[in-house]
């Protein structure tokens, strides 16, 4: 008969075993970067912000909104840029993901500098005081 202390020492044994035992560990590029869900998140997120921030907030707290959302989206897709364009990690990146995580970060991209190209627009606007002219809208409406 088999005690209990003895299968107790046999199942701990062997995971022991099996945890310490040398093995290949075999990881992806894709494992370490941004999926395309956080890309497009870091880049809509700071750029609504910085957009809305910068329209209704007062005067005193719309430039330290505006500096802080372009600098938390930029620093992130910098570094998502800096993977891409790495020459050991970028083709390694196309080759995994597709060709479609790269335009996305570019359309990602370029849709958060629009924003907040929008957002230091209507920021000088409102700085300078004059208005927004509504007649092309209305003439399109």
């Amino acid at each position: 008969m088999i005690r209990r202390n003895t299968c107790w020492i046999v199942v701990t044994s062997a995971m022991a075993f099996i945890v310490c035992s040398p093995m290949m560990a075999f990881a992806e590029v894709m494992d370490k970067e941004a999926s395309p869900l956080q890309i497009w998140a870091m880049a809509l997120f700071p750029g609504f912000i910085g957009l809305l921030g910068l329209r209704f907030l007062p005067r005193a707290a719309e430039a330290v909104v505006g500096l802080v959302t372009a600098a938390v989206g930029g620093i992130f897709l910098l570094s998502v840029y800096l993977e891409i364009a790495d020459p050991s990690v970028g083709p390694a990146i196309a080759a995994e993901a597709g060709h479609g995580y790269v335009f996305q970060f570019w359309a990602a991209a370029a849709i958060f500098v629009a924003l907040e190209a929008v957002g230091l627009f209507i920021w000088a606007r409102r700085k300078s005081n004059k208005r927004f002219n509504t007649d092309v809208l209305r003439a399109l409406f």
